[in-house]
């Protein structure tokens, strides 16, 4: 069996670990395996010692699982290919946030000056920050809005509603309050429904602009009411730390649709009169 010395080391392209293996796989295990919904077939086939490539170390997913009878279609059930593909998912997570881990050390040490982790305080930062960012940034899973028939179709106002996200432009945090407001038509919604749907469309980079009409996107497909209005109120970190580093200035959006926006009568009127002194 091969073992790396200091030519592995230097050249890893040339090391034998990183060539491809050479599966012969037969088209009708081909045909099962992407019939079962893993992904592309090749994907599985992941280069020997990629601990050289990956930058992760440790044993590559293919040495930990052993040597797979891929070229018999009946000795391999689907049920343990599904088990490798997590398998390989699980080695494949744990290189990606190695690498996330080193690139955020990177960027503190070459921007904050005496930056290091040779202390309990930092030793740990990198992958505070890459955590931080995902919990910012990942999808709320999947989560049953809840809607009832309407015996009514008077307006229901909701607000505020805290949100904290992201500034797409700067990655530093914009926060606020939410106001929504809805005139019901066939359904009305759970009133806990609101403040989930506006923190769960919130996640990741946005613009004010954008996240408004976003949430209000959401919130009509849900409800389909005969009027719908949205606004945000928000303070942007990145106006008050950096750049003009003015604090306090609050920037209001709206999306009016259906009753709401029309000029001429009087549920908009309604709707804005009820939030005016609200923050």
């Amino acid at each position: 069996m091969h073992e790396c010395g200091e030519h592995c080391r230097a050249f890893p392209q040339e090391c034998p670990k990183n060539q491809p293996l050479e599966v012969n796989i037969t088209p009708e295990a081909k045909r099962k395996i992407e019939g079962s919904g893993l992904p592309d077939v090749a994907s599985l086939f992941l280069p020997r010692g990629s601990d050289h490539v990956m930058g992760g170390g440790g044993p590559h997913p293919l040495d930990k699982i052993g040597d797979l009878p891929w070229s018999d279609p009946n000795s391999f059930p689907l049920e343990d290919l599904r088990k490798v593909r997590k398998d390989i998912e699980t080695f494949g997570e744990q290189y990606k946030r190695q690498d996330l881990e080193a690139a955020a050390e990177t960027l503190l040490g070459g921007i904050v000056p005496g930056w290091t982790k040779d202390n309990d305080h930092s030793a740990e930062t990198p992958a505070r920050f890459v955590k931080m960012l995902r919990q910012l940034c990942e999808p709320v899973p999947e989560w049953n809005f809840t809607t009832f028939p309407a015996e009514t179709d008077n307006m229901v106002v909701l607000g505020p509603i805290p949100f904290y996200t992201l500034c797409a432009h700067h990655v530093v945090p914009f926060h606020g309050t939410a106001f929504v407001g809805y005139v019901p038509d066939r359904v009305v919604a759970g009133l806990s429904k609101f403040p989930r749907a506006v923190r769960a469309v919130a996640k990741g980079l946005h613009v004010q602009e954008t996240l408004t009409t976003q949430i209000a996107d959401f919130l009509e497909a849900k409800l389909e009411p005969k009027g719908l209005a949205v606004v945000l109120k928000a303070e942007h970190m990145c106006m008050a730390m950096r750049g003009v580093e003015v604090a306090g200035v609050i920037t209001t959006t709206a999306e009016m649709r259906g009753v709401f926006s029309d000029h001429s009568r009087t549920a908009k009127a309604e709707f804005l009169e009820w939030i005016r002194d609200a923050r």
